[in-house]
């Protein structure tokens, strides 16, 4: 649960060795109640192996129910799903 204004971010981590994610995308089932915000990538590059993350971010915008999906293509398919209820 969350309320109008709030960022929700679904994170994907992995290492920095080939390979590297091959395509990432989000989702909101009503963007009226959680729009996406877009996919961002941060590299870590510390000690003898680094570690990537992708995050997707969402802005909670008015009261009701939505799905929220992240799917990243890395070593086959990932999906990632958070129900969000914004009050």
């Amino acid at each position: 649960t969350v309320k109008p204004h709030d960022t929700i971010v679904i994170e994907f981590t992995y290492p920095i060795n080939p390979p590297l994610p091959k395509s990432a995308a989000q989702k909101s089932s009503d963007p009226d109640v959680v729009k996406g915000l877009g996919v961002q990538r941060v590299i870590n590059v510390k000690g003898p192996l680094g570690v990537g993350r992708l995050g997707a971010a969402f802005m909670a915008e008015k009261a009701g129910k939505a799905t929220l999906t992240f799917d990243v293509s890395h070593l086959g398919d990932v999906k990632m799903t958070c129900e969000v209820e914004v009050k």
